[in-house]
């Protein structure tokens, strides 16, 4: 009975987690767009002139940021 309904949930959760991915994705590649070039035309402006750990410049550091929100 347990396995059964755990096995009926699993289906819906990966239906949630693509649609989650999904919309990550798009937030990730929006932050590329509109922040990602900030970053590497003000790098002088920075404490130690170089870029922050987290940033926009490329897909896998803007998607751990949207992720981490």
């Amino acid at each position: 009975l347990l396995i059964s309904i755990m096995g009926r949930t699993v289906g819906a959760l990966g239906n949630l987690i693509f649609v989650f991915c999904i919309i990550i994705f798009i937030f990730a590649v929006m932050g590329m767009q509109l922040f990602g070039k900030n970053y590497t035309d003000n790098v002088d402006r920075f404490m130690d002139k170089e870029l922050p750990r987290w940033n926009f410049t490329d897909f896998m550091h803007s998607f751990m940021i949207v992720f981490r929100v």
